[in-house]
């Protein structure tokens, strides 16, 4: 398996496959009927914070404390491309839009970003005060953002850079970098967790 502490997991939308990500910078590839490893993916070079599988179940894109993301097609096990290298600080987040067009990372340098999901080229970023959580809203081109220092939510559309603010959410104490934000599939609901 992963040679460290599993810090992050990932299941693809087909329900086939399970990834896991390591404080010692691996993916874990791992087969649902089976539950045996398939493969590990290496070329980060630190931990593996978030992941995230494209809705066709054959990419996966991952964040790493080395600063950047890495897209992985996962029936070869080799990185697409070059790793996205424009946060200057540990990502610690990751989520693609449900259509698969779009990825968003959520960094300690205190920005979320937008990526094209296909050519991998940054297309939008926006500043928030240590944005702890991000996730897409369904069928929206928009991403919900958490800010972990006042527990504010947000609404960006990176089409438009324009960010709404939602009333606070009051949480027992700050979101931690871990917390993580989820949407129902039909997007009426929504889930924090610190």
């Amino acid at each position: 398996g992963n040679s460290g502490g599993i810090v992050c997991l990932a299941v693809s939308p087909n329900g086939r496959m399970l990834a896991s990500g390591s404080k010692h910078a691996e993916v874990g590839l791992w087969d649902l009927n089976s539950y045996t490893l398939i493969r590990v993916l290496k070329g980060h070079l630190s931990g593996v914070r978030s992941m995230a599988f494209y809705p066709d179940s054959v990419r996966l894109v991952s964040a790493s404390n080395d600063n950047t993301l890495s897209v992985w097609d996962i029936q070869k096990g080799l990185r697409v491309g070059e790793p996205l290298r424009s946060h200057y600080k540990s990502v610690h987040t990751v989520s693609i839009s449900h259509d698969g067009t779009l990825i968003a990372s959520a960094s300690r340098d205190n920005t979320v970003r937008a990526w094209d999901a296909d050519s991998l080229k940054l297309v939008a970023e926006h500043r928030y005060d240590f944005p702890a959580a991000i996730a897409w809203i369904p069928s929206k081109k928009c991403v919900m953002v958490e800010e972990g220092n006042s527990g504010a939510l947000y609404i960006w559309s990176p089409n438009t850079d324009s960010s709404i603010k939602y009333d606070p959410i009051k949480h027992m104490g700050q979101l931690p970098l871990e917390g993580m934000l989820c949407f129902s599939p039909d997007g009426t609901r929504i889930a924090l967790s610190d």
